[in-house]
């Protein structure tokens, strides 16, 4: 069986409340509401967990909060944290009943040169043996982008592949730095590739270039019209729409698609098949509360 690390540099709180109309400025009252363990790479490790992966997450916890987060995250994945003097941050997503999602995401951090290279020792921990690497979500503060880089330096050098997903100049550090696979959305890679990505077309177009830059695959997600994954070394390629969804909260969604793409990856599958089975559980996440996870695929 395929063995997995996630990491996660910058972990959260994540509140989700749902709102039956969103008014700015005024008194909104949440019909539900749902606090859980967040963090990209956190997200990723539970929906490889609930897929039957062997997962082990690696996340820089905040001795200030920690507790907290340690208690809200499943215990059937084996967790190995470094901890960080930085305060636990918080996420706040509000979800309207059209599906509407406004987030508020704190900064998180400072952390210390020091506590970096913590982390790249428990990743080093971590990594032997295992099939695929996943760095997720954005860096806390004080940690520089090149970061991504040294880490994707010790995910190769424990013999594991590295997917990284991120935004801004840790995206661009990653790609340039020969990450196996990144997974930008179509904003992440305009920020990237100059021009904005929106549909297959201009999609496909940025994981070319993407490729150019360094990456060596891309798995690119385009929302309500899927995701397309390509790959360098093959030129293989693949695209898959989204089923048609009742969108409840889109938060996680691409942990989601990640996360079952990979997993089937690892176990033998095609791009394309593994593109299809992933595509349907990220459909079938934006219907489930905040970022729970989605017990089947959504079938077109």
């Amino acid at each position: 069986m395929a063995r997995f690390v996630t990491v996660t540099p910058n972990p959260a709180l994540d509140l989700t409340l749902e709102v039956e109309h969103l008014g700015v400025g005024e008194v909104n009252v949440a019909s539900l509401s749902r606090f859980e363990s967040g963090g990209k790479g956190a997200n990723v490790a539970r929906m490889l967990g609930q897929l039957g992966g062997e997962v082990t997450a690696v996340v820089a916890l905040p001795s200030d909060g920690g507790d907290s987060w340690i208690a809200g995250f499943p215990r059937t994945i084996d967790l190995r944290t470094t901890r960080v003097s930085a305060t636990l941050r918080a996420n706040v997503a509000i979800t309207s009943s059209t599906g509407t999602t406004t987030k508020v995401n704190m900064r998180g951090g400072p952390i210390s040169a020091q506590e970096g290279d913590a982390l790249l020792d428990a990743i080093s921990g971590a990594g032997r043996g295992a099939a695929w690497i996943v760095i997720g979500g954005s860096l806390p503060s004080g940690m520089d982008p090149t970061w991504i880089r040294r880490a994707i330096e010790v995910g190769h050098g424990c013999g594991a592949q590295v997917a990284v997903d991120c935004s801004g100049e840790a995206l661009r550090a990653a790609v340039s730095s020969g990450a196996d696979l990144v997974k930008p959305n179509g904003e992440e890679a305009a920020g990237i590739v100059g021009f904005e990505v929106r549909d297959r077309s201009s999609a496909e177009r940025a994981a070319a270039q993407l490729m150019t830059l360094g990456a060596g695959s891309v798995l690119l997600s385009l929302g309500e019209s899927g995701a397309i994954y390509q790959r360098q070394r093959d030129g293989a390629a693949a695209h898959a729409p989204s089923p048609r969804a009742v969108v409840r909260s889109t938060v996680g969604a691409g942990d989601v698609l990640l996360a079952s793409f990979l997993y089937s990856l690892a176990h033998d599958a095609s791009p394309e098949d593994a593109l299809d089975a992933a595509v349907g559980w990220a459909a079938a996440k934006v219907q489930e509360p905040g970022t729970a996870m989605p017990s089947e695929p959504l079938r077109a």
